[in-house]
């Protein structure tokens, strides 16, 4: 992937627009005498690569272009079929999208980055003044752990765990013991004797072939292979 200011393709000066794939030919490209020299262009097609194709992409904060390459031998009815090209289109707009996020994200990450460094330094101010004062930060941590402690709030909040644990083992018991009891379902009826001789005849139909599948396949191709029912 390239980027770019314009949709200018970097194999010439054709444009290409956004809903269309033009492909050219390496070698060609390599040797014409109106473009740049591009040992990469020739040492791709030394390696059988014998098409490529530039398609652009636009989004904001950023715009360039995807480059495609296609095997010498390729058909290139194949390459140019119209689902083909819509793939890399698509392709071209999802790898463009991935492009511009890469901004924003930097920027995301940066300013996470300069929160950390600033907590940072004031715990270490915190820090440095506590020791200055003469106060442990182990005598810092009890007391706040006092403080929680004694809230009201910390009372509720571990009767209201307590309480729904009790609600959720006592909903469970009475679950199963409903399940123990039927639950008041009835069994589903038996089947006639019509299903039963069709569910016979089918399963041991089935089975058989299966079973002539499985000596046929021993048969050519060895033990190592055969057929696996569960």
């Amino acid at each position: 992937m390239f980027r770019s200011d314009s949709n200018t393709e970097i194999f010439g000066d054709f444009v290409s627009p956004a809903n269309y794939v033009f492909w050219r030919e390496v070698k060609a490209l390599a040797a014409d005498p109106d473009q740049p020299w591009n040992p990469r262009l020739l040492l791709l097609a030394e390696l059988g690569l014998g098409w490529a194709a530039a398609v652009p992409f636009g989004l904001p904060g950023a715009q360039g272009i995807t480059v495609y390459m296609a095997r010498e031998s390729v058909d290139l009815s194949r390459l140019q079929a119209p689902e083909n090209e819509e793939y890399l289109i698509a392709a071209s707009n999802l790898i463009g999208a991935a492009y511009a996020f890469r901004g924003p994200r930097r920027t995301v990450v940066s300013e996470r980055r300069e929160e950390m460094q600033d907590a940072i330094y004031r715990i270490k101010r915190k820090v440095l003044i506590t020791a200055r004062m003469g106060v442990s930060l182990e005598d810092i941590v009890k007391a706040e752990e006092r403080k929680q402690t004694s809230s009201p709030e910390f009372g509720k909040e571990r009767t209201s765990h307590a309480g729904q644990l009790f609600q959720a083992v006592q909903q469970r018991a009475v679950s199963t013991a409903k399940k123990c009891k039927g639950g008041g379902i009835q069994p589903p009826p038996g089947f006639t004797w019509n299903q039963t001789i069709w569910t016979f005849v089918g399963s041991f139909a089935t089975l058989l072939m299966l079973t002539r599948l499985n000596v046929h396949v021993t048969e050519h191709y060895g033990s190592d292979y055969s057929i696996v029912l569960g």
